[in-house]
Order: structure tokens, then sequence, then C-alpha cells
């Protein structure tokens, strides 16, 4: 059996910690933070196996 790790973001703080107004808009601000997310689900992290969408 082959252990595929999970990345666990914590949404909330993320969007917290930036000041970048996002107490404004707090569906955009997560929105954006799950976009900038995207590449890190395509491609994996480093040092780590990765796992393809399509094989989800």
């Amino acid at each position: 059996m082959h252990a595929i790790p999970l990345l666990v973001v914590d949404a909330a703080n993320v969007v917290g910690s930036r000041p970048d107004g996002w107490w404004r808009d707090r569906a955009g601000a997560t929105v954006r933070l799950r976009d900038a997310l995207r590449p890190v689900a395509r491609a994996g992290l480093p040092g780590l196996p990765s796992r393809s969408p399509s094989t989800a």
C-alpha cells in the first residue's frame, strides 16, 4: 500500500494573515487562495510523491 500525502490548509488563518482588505470580500479572498494553491495540487510538494488528479 502506497501512502499519498495530504496537505491541509487552514484557509481562515491563511486569508486572515494577509492585510489586503480580505474582510471586505471574504468569498473572493477564499477563491484567490484556492486559485493560488492549484499549482501545488497539480505538481505536488517538492520531495513528496505527487498524484495526478486524473488518477484520483
